[in-house]
């Protein structure tokens, strides 16, 4: 009987939260409408080529990561793989950040 009701359990709760987060972000902007606020202040206006630059960078560096983690599997065991996936991916966001400060276009 657990076996069934505690994945049901758990994808509900995942299900109201993802709900419940929607609702209030709705209720918030109407209300900041309401008050007069610009409605750009809700962050719409963000660069897609940069956004796409960031997690473009971040899936080579867990491909990087990925791969250099097996590469040194056999010699440091099994923590090699998450702890170069999490290295390179943070060297990669690293990255981003120098490139964006470069060109002037900071998020």
């Amino acid at each position: 009987m657990e076996d069934i009701l505690v994945p049901i359990a758990f994808f509900s709760m995942i299900a109201g939260i993802v709900i419940v987060y929607f609702i209030t972000r709705k209720k918030e902007r109407l209300a900041m409408i309401e008050k007069g606020f610009d409605p750009s202040l809700f962050g719409r206006e963000r660069s897609g080529r940069m956004t796409a630059l960031k997690w473009g960078l971040v899936a080579i560096g867990v491909g990087i990561g990925l791969l250099t983690g097996t590469a040194l599997k056999t010699n440091l065991g099994d923590i090699a793989i998450p702890a170069m996936v999490a290295f390179c991916a943070g060297a990669m966001l690293t990255l981003y950040y120098l490139i964006t400060k470069w060109m002037g276009k900071e998020e």
